[in-house]
């Protein structure tokens, strides 16, 4: 959606779209625009000041749909490209966002939807009217079939802003819209052609034989140059968790698989249950085992009816695997093993022809012992290759065969025919100079922003050198675990936004604290008895990268993060046994440990208590 110069501007461009919607699905387009404009102040600018209705504007959001939109139950209706619900992936972005709480207005940061376009917008929301419950169990609509056919724009926009909305006056300021610019007018369809947006679930229904979405682009037959994927080594981030080891003459298979759950993990699995390399939904190939390091891939008894063929001859033990992360036509997170809603991205299957024919020559394995789980044991894996229909963009399991034999004749494969995919894409997967995303092996000063700002919240990443190292790929991995990102190492637009969020919080709260710190006194209690400076500093090496010889430093951590993570920073101080000692302070305190260190220094040294 363009930004506009006027209001009337931005009514021109979504009102012939949102009648469109309105036509097929329901709904008054006079309350739908209405809702677009205040949501995104007619995407004026000089009707806001907020800049991430920019972000909005710049991917289609029109309803300020958030990549949650309240649970999966309607998953099916949605035509949303992305995951759902709240899966972060290419399809979402976050922004801060104005909400109100109890009468009082806070910008929290919030996830939201891209789309490819302003009708798949309005689809999508309207769509999410008709068809999302509450929960799970719930056996009826939240809004329904009844609450869209309302004809009264007061009544309809009444009925949807107290459920859809958090600010108290959401149907007042539609309605003055609508009032305003005499909105009413375009609720008449008669001569309105209907959206050909439709979900596949609902194709029928509306006699859709075609469709305009991304979904659904068909593919031409062509022979294509074959381009090395961008190749991670990320072997040294979860080495210690492999239980066995091998020689590389042991192994004599490579076995094909993919993840069973709409997501991306590149890392080993707890107890070395995972995969020798990893495929993204982009092509990116992540090396996460060495080729003698014995994971779990293929063992276990058998499963199903089909397959078998290699079973008792190929194990865990004498052969390597490859992960393919895997995508759903119905956006839920996970789905029936045997059914026909998985894909593979091109990206990922043109990867998964590089990444097998570079184990075969690292190997030494011959083209009839690249194999499918589906081959040892007879579990539907990886599904697209098993149940081999081609359809949403998947090769059958012989195109991709005889592609990787093409691929190691001449450097080319062929793009089968008859398929459709939900990423096209005309080019190969290269390694390029304006990637939009920070990866372990990068640097230059970006690289020392991001290390700065880890290190700042918490995430230790070790010298701030401009070097994306281990460390620093550790610290963002952990950063995006606890804020419930795909945990993937790529510094990217999400994460970003997030870090960046945290280390504006940090640095308001150091200038908050530079008032209430003085020696070892904060917040007006003496901490000496369970703080030393020297004994901090030795203990951690850590801190000693982070802050050199910044004796000020080290006891603001040592307060703001230090006494929250259980550090012991004195010889005559432990807060865990302290903690452990007395069952009054457990009562009180719970596990808040900050509470156990105060106390100790206000009371519980002058009462002879031991903390050792």
């Amino acid at each position: 959606m363009k930004i506009c110069k006027t209001e009337q501007e931005f009514i021109d461009y979504v009102a012939p779209i949102a009648q469109k919607v309105c036509k097929r699905y329901g709904f008054l387009p006079s309350i739908l625009v209405a809702q677009t404009f205040h949501e995104n102040g007619a995407a004026v600018p000089t009707n806001f000041d907020n800049n991430g209705i920019y972000k909005l504007m710049e991917y289609n959001n029109m309803v300020g749909q958030k990549a949650e939109l309240l649970n999966d139950t309607w998953a099916e209706y949605s035509v949303w490209p992305g995951m759902q619900p709240g899966k972060y992936d290419e399809y979402s972005f976050e922004k801060i966002t104005p909400e109100e709480y109890n009468g009082k207005m806070k910008n929290i940061p919030d996830g939201f939807r891209k789309f490819d376009s302003v009708e798949q917008s309005l689809a999508d929301y309207i769509l999410f009217l008709l068809y999302a419950k509450d929960s799970v169990n719930a056996k009826s609509y939240r809004y329904g079939p009844d609450v869209v056919n309302i004809k009264d724009p007061e009544k309809l926009i009444t009925a949807v802003g107290k459920k859809y909305a958090t600010g108290s006056s959401y149907a007042k300021n539609v309605m003055s819209i609508v009032r305003r610019y005499n909105l009413t007018k375009y609720d008449d369809l008669s001569n309105v052609k209907p959206t050909d947006i439709v979900p596949a679930s609902l194709k029928t229904k509306y006699g859709i034989t075609t469709t305009a979405t991304k979904t659904e682009t068909p593919k031409k037959t062509n022979i294509k140059k074959l381009a090395k994927p961008r190749f991670v080594d990320n072997r040294d981030a979860s080495q210690s968790q492999v239980p066995k080891w091998r020689n590389r003459s042991d192994v004599k298979y490579i076995v094909v698989h993919y993840l069973g759950v709409v997501g991306q993990n590149f890392e080993l699995w707890n107890n070395g249950y995972g995969a020798t390399f990893t495929i993204a939904w982009n092509g990116d190939v992540y090396w996460t085992a060495d080729y003698t390091a014995v994971t779990w891939q293929c063992g276990g008894g058998l499963q199903g009816e089909g397959g078998h063929s290699f079973y008792g001859k190929c194990t865990n033990y004498n052969s390597v695997s490859i992960e393919n992360c895997v995508k759903r036509i119905d956006n839920k997170y996970e789905g029936d093993d045997n059914d026909d809603k998985w894909y593979f991205t091109e990206e990922t299957q043109e990867s998964l022809v590089w990444a097998v024919s570079k184990m075969m020559d690292d190997l030494n394995i011959p083209i009839d012992r690249v194999i499918r789980h589906f081959d040892v044991t007879g579990k539907i894996c990886p599904n697209p290759y098993v149940r081999n229909n081609g359809k949403n963009g998947n090769w059958t399991w012989d195109q991709f065969k005889a592609n990787l034999a093409q691929y190691r004749k001449d450097g080319t494969i062929t793009i089968p025919s008859g398929t459709t995919t939900t990423n096209v894409s005309t080019t190969p997967t290269t390694i390029t100079t304006s990637k939009s995303y920070l990866a372990k092996g990068d640097s230059g000063k970006d690289v020392k922003t991001l290390q700065t700002m880890l290190n700042a919240c918490g995430y230790n990443c070790g010298a701030v050198d401009g070097d994306f190292g281990s460390k620093t790929d550790k610290a963002v991995r952990e950063l995006q675990s606890v804020t419930g990102l795909v945990v993937d190492g790529m510094y990217g637009a999400k994460t970003k936004g997030i870090l960046e969020q945290m280390y504006k919080n940090t640095q308001a709260l150091h200038k908050e604290t530079e008032s209430t710190i003085s020696g070892t006194t904060y917040n007006g209690v003496d901490y000496s008895p369970v703080y030393n400076y020297s004994y901090y500093k030795k203990k951690y090496a850590d801190l000693q990268k982070a802050f050199g010889n910044d004796k000020d430093a080290y006891f603001r951590h040592f307060c703001q993060y230090g006494m929250k993570e259980g550090r012991k920073a004195a010889s005559s101080f432990d807060v865990q046994k302290y903690k452990a000692k007395y069952a009054d302070l457990r009562k009180a305190f719970g596990d808040n440990l900050p509470e156990y260190y105060k106390h100790y220094c206000i009371y519980g040294k002058k009462e002879g208590r031991k903390a050792t």
